[in-house]
């Protein structure tokens, strides 16, 4: 069952407005059914401990959002280092963001 929601999937981003030119989705996890919850926490569970071990962080994972809870700027900026490393040993995408508004 997870090969068929996990493979065979494209992306067209909005680039100023028009729809780009599809391109593969190569990895990450595709939202919007009910197998989307597990395989994210699959994916993305192990990463938010390992990162938040090593900066002695807490961290909480809620539907799709990882947040590590950082004292100061020295604990902030270790644990985006953290992150990046282990999602690189991963191959799987962080990326921040601050949600401003909803839309729907």
């Amino acid at each position: 069952i997870a090969g068929a929601f996990l493979s065979d999937r494209a992306v067209s981003p909005l680039v100023h407005g028009a729809v780009a030119a599809a391109s593969r989705a190569l990895r990450a996890v595709p939202m919007g059914g009910p197998h989307s919850l597990l395989f994210w926490a699959l994916q993305y569970g192990p990463v938010a401990s390992s990162a938040a071990a090593l900066v002695a962080a807490a961290y909480r994972l809620y539907v799709d959002d990882l947040a590590l809870l950082c004292e100061g700027a020295q604990q902030t900026f270790l644990a985006l280092v953290a992150l990046l490393l282990a999602c690189a040993a991963t191959s799987l995408v962080v990326e921040a963001h601050r949600c401003s508004t909803l839309s729907g």
